[in-house]
C-alpha cells in the first residue's frame, strides 16, 4: 500500500512538472511568420537634426535630413537651409557643403564652452526650428578594455562594462577601430577592416538595459589602432540616448517596453537631437 501510494505521488509530481514545462514553453516560445511590413506613408516634410557641438576648436558640422516613410531607406538630405549656432553673445553661420547635401559646416572655427547654453537655429521653408543643450564637463576615465577571444588567440574584443571606465557622470564612448594597415590585411576591402562601436553609461538602473538582448561581439586583430572618444551628456541628451536605445539596441529583451517616441529637443515638430558635449580623445593600439 505504501509502495502504491508512493508511485501515485511520484506520477502526480511528474505530471505536474510536465504540465509546468509545457506551460513555460507556450509562454516563452513564439511562432515566426514572414510578412511584408506596411509603413504608413509620410507626406509631411519633417526635419531631423543630428549633430554634437564639442569643446574643440574646429569647423563644426550640422547634419539635416527629412523623415522617410521606410526606415530602411537612405536619409533624404534637407537642403537650402539657413543654419546658425549661438554661444553666449556670439553667433556662427553655417554653409551647406558642396557635394555633400544636408551637411552644413561653420564658416569659421569655434569652440563650445562647458557650462554654457548652446543654441541651434535652422530656417527652412518659412519655418524656424530651434534646439538648445547645455554642455557638461567631462572627467578622465580608463581606456577601453580589449581581451583575447581565447588562449593564444590573435583576435580581441571590447569588454563592454561600466566597471572598466569608472566614470562619475553620464557619458557616451565612441570607438573607431582600424586594422587595414596591418601587413596581413593590406589589399583587403577597407570597409571590412574597420569598426565603430558605441557604449553608454546613463547612470541609472534601467530594466531595458539590464535585460537587453545579447549583443554580438566584434573581433579585431592584435595591432589594430583604436580612436576612443568620451562625450559628456546633459540630462536632456541622456534622455534622448535612453529613448533611442529603448527603440533600437534594447528592443526585444526579456523585459521589453511598449514602443514609444524618441525624445527630441527640436522645436516646431522637428526630430532628432542637437547636443553639446565636452569630449576627451585617446589613441592606442590593441596589444
Amino acid at each position: 500500500m505504501i509502495h502504491t501510494m508512493r508511485n501515485r505521488f511520484l506520477f502526480k509530481n511528474d505530471f505536474t512538472f510536465a504540465f509546468q514545462m509545457v506551460l513555460f514553453l507556450l509562454i516563452f516560445s513564439s511562432c515566426e511568420k514572414v510578412f511584408d511590413w506596411q509603413y504608413p506613408e509620410i507626406t509631411e516634410e519633417i526635419p531631423v537634426v543630428e549633430t554634437i557641438i564639442t569643446n574643440e576648436l574646429k569647423h563644426h558640422e550640422v547634419r539635416l535630413s527629412l523623415v522617410r516613410s521606410d526606415p530602411n531607406q537612405s536619409a533624404l538630405p534637407l537642403v537650402d537651409a539657413i543654419v546658425h549656432v549661438a554661444i553666449g553673445g556670439n553667433s556662427y553661420e553655417f554653409a551647406e557643403m558642396t557635394g555633400n547635401p544636408g551637411t552644413y559646416v561653420s564658416l569659421q572655427p569655434f569652440i563650445g564652452v562647458s557650462g554654457t547654453e548652446i543654441k541651434l537655429q535652422v530656417e527652412w521653408k518659412d519655418m524656424i526650428y530651434t534646439a538648445t543643450d547645455n554642455m557638461q564637463p567631462v572627467s578622465p576615465t580608463n581606456r577601453g578594455l580589449f581581451l583575447p577571444v581565447g588562449i593564444d588567440s590573435s583576435l580581441y574584443y571590447l569588454v563592454q562594462s561600466a566597471s572598466i571606465f569608472f566614470t562619475n557622470e553620464p557619458a557616451m564612448w565612441e570607438f573607431n577601430i582600424f586594422w587595414d594597415f596591418l601587413p596581413e590585411y593590406v589589399g583587403h576591402d577597407p570597409d571590412s577592416c574597420r569598426a565603430r562601436i558605441f557604449y553608454y553609461e546613463l547612470k541609472g538602473i534601467d530594466q531595458g538595459q539590464i535585460f537587453a538582448p545579447q549583443q554580438q561581439n566584434i573581433y579585431f586583430p592584435k595591432g589594430a589602432i583604436v580612436y576612443q572618444t568620451k562625450y559628456s551628456l546633459s540630462e536632456e541628451h541622456k534622455k534622448f540616448r535612453r529613448s533611442l536605445l529603448l527603440e533600437t539596441e534594447w528592443r526585444g529583451g526579456l523585459m521589453d517596453v511598449s514602443p514609444g517616441s524618441v525624445y527630441t529637443n527640436v522645436s516646431n515638430g522637428g526630430m532628432g537631437f542637437f547636443g553639446a558635449s565636452s569630449v576627451l580623445r585617446d589613441t592606442f593600439y590593441i596589444q
